[in-house]
């Protein structure tokens, strides 16, 4: 049974990375940020470990050279005359390009670590909720569960966006710190109206229900 568990989940595991790293080649830039979270979930330590590692090796290499062919070649580049990989490669990883998706990554790993640590806080306590198995609880455990992941969802969409936006500077050879501080400070604001407005949307919604089942009972 336990070999059995084990190539389930790493079946699972290499499905998640094909389908990520297939959306990443074909929209140039990866939602795939909200996934590293959710690799804290997966018990088995070994591969968690060799998830981690592919992700983190494709961020690196796969997304730049595609961000790069899109911002250095989006007017002349015919892709499918395009053989030469390599000197491609030589000039979108330059000294200046290497320096800008290190600040990229720390930016994005350091709002992960900000939003996912409560959030995951959050679903425990949803999950202990569930447990109780009453309507309170369990509407309640609903309610938090769709917040964190609908916030998991909108922070990758927001992350992913300010990353693209620091590599294409990088190309275009501006300062990655200058051109991307308005969008460090907005990203905050951004995401907490983006759920507050999702939130408020499912509050409309059963205040209705309730409003048509006491009119009902009347």
């Amino acid at each position: 049974m336990p070999k059995l568990n084990l190539k389930s989940q790493l079946i699972k595991g290499l499905l998640f990375q094909i389908i990520f790293i297939i959306s990443s080649i074909l929209f140039f830039f990866i939602p795939s940020w909200i996934i590293l979270p959710f690799l804290l979930l997966i018990p088995l330590g070994l591969i968690k470990f060799l998830i981690l590692l592919i992700s983190v090796f494709y961020l690196i290499l796969i997304i730049p050279l595609f961000s790069g062919i899109k911002y250095k070649y989006a007017e002349t580049l015919d892709i499918f005359k395009v053989f030469n990989f390599y000197d491609i490669i030589k000039k979108i990883y330059t000294k200046k390009f290497i320096f800008n998706l290190f600040f990229a990554l720390v930016i994005a790993l350091s709002f992960l670590i900000i939003f996912s640590l409560p959030i995951m806080i959050l679903i425990i306590v949803a999950l202990l909720l569930f447990l109780t198995l009453n309507k309170i609880g369990l509407f309640f455990g609903f309610v938090i569960l769709f917040v964190c992941y609908y916030t998991f969802f909108v922070l990758g969409f927001y992350i992913s966006l300010v990353v693209d936006s620091i590599l294409a500077n990088a190309y275009k050879g501006e300062t990655s710190v200058s051109s991307s501080k308005i969008e460090i400070e907005s990203i905050i604001s951004n995401i907490i109206s983006e759920v507050k407005k999702e939130v408020s949307k499912k509050r409309r919604k059963k205040v209705r229900k309730t409003n048509q089942v006491k009119k009902r009972k009347k």
